[in-house]
């Protein structure tokens, strides 16, 4: 996002004790002061460059109402693509290395898939490792949760996949633990293999086992052909714990779901009665649900 805000013009810094720049700049990507309006191409190229490239972050243009005016001729702007960057080769080998030698490794998905746009090539990794598959909340449907190796966001399922694994192998999120993501229980006795954009996230929580930086959709192109130069594993006993785990959950809440009784709350009419049918019985494909802001989650 780019914003952009007005400005002190010269010599008017005297009439205020609030330093806009300043207060903004551990919130944004970059921030960008004109104080000559014939800079004003300059420094939207300088702040298209930041918006397109590298990790995702608001940039902030401050621009004086009395800047003035340029010459659109003599100062031209040409438009900003962005830049992406694709990873090491040899920090690729090491991490499909690390993959391929675990005995219980999980898949955990952050975020910067989404912004990379790199869900199909997510899915193409996935199915060619045969691995679970956990997304953070903010990563939530970037992977189908219908998948025989999707095991959510939350709950006993992710829980148990979370504490069980030896090797975290973690795409497009910072790892940092939070209400958007997830708290890495035994993380000293994991091995972590970390591919992020941004080398701020490496060592940052967690002891990185392996770093592959560099933009997700490219990291994730370059782990697809590295892992089916090796041989792609087999691995189908996790499709039947997967299943199990499955099926255990869903039996949990099926008392409750198919139950005639009487409901203690127009919480529970809503969830049992209204929210159930419509993606279950009628078009569970192209249902997209979600809480009422009042009601608790």
């Amino acid at each position: 996002m780019l914003v952009i805000a007005e400005g002190l013009g010269v010599g008017a810094s005297r009439h205020t004790h609030f330093d806009m720049a300043e207060a903004f700049k551990p919130v944004t990507k970059w921030v960008g002061k004109i104080d000559r309006a014939d800079l004003v191409p300059e420094y939207t190229r300088r702040a298209y460059t930041h918006l397109r490239s590298g990790r995702p972050g608001p940039v902030l243009l401050l621009i004086p109402r009395d800047l003035g005016e340029y010459d659109a001729d003599e100062h031209p702007y040409a438009p900003v693509k962005g830049w992406r960057t694709g990873p090491d080769p040899d920090d690729v080998k090491a991490a499909i290395r690390a993959l391929l030698s675990a005995k219980d490794p999980l898949l955990h998905v952050g975020e910067g898939v989404c912004y990379a746009d790199a869900a199909a090539e997510l899915l193409q990794f996935a199915e060619a490792a045969q691995i679970p598959v956990l997304t953070t909340l903010k990563a939530k449907g970037v992977f189908p949760e219908n998948h025989p190796l999707s095991v959510g966001v939350r709950g006993s399922m992710a829980d148990h996949f979370l504490r069980k694994c030896d090797l975290l192998f973690s795409i497009g999120s910072s790892l940092f633990p939070g209400r958007f993501s997830h708290t890495v229980p035994d993380a000293a006795r994991k091995t972590i293999v970390q591919c992020t954009v941004d080398t701020l996230d490496i060592n940052r929580s967690y002891e990185t086992g392996h770093a592959v930086i560099g933009d997700a959709r490219l990291t994730l192109q370059a782990l697809v052909d590295e892992l089916r130069s090796k041989g792609a594993p087999k691995r189908p006993a996790v499709l039947e714990e997967i299943r199990g785990a499955r099926q255990v959950f869903k039996d949990k809440f099926r008392p409750w779901l198919e139950s005639s009784e009487t409901p203690r709350s127009s919480a529970t009419i809503w969830a049992c009665e209204v929210m159930m049918p419509c993606p279950i019985s009628i078009f569970p494909e192209k249902t997209v649900t979600r809480p009422s802001s009042a009601i608790r989650r």
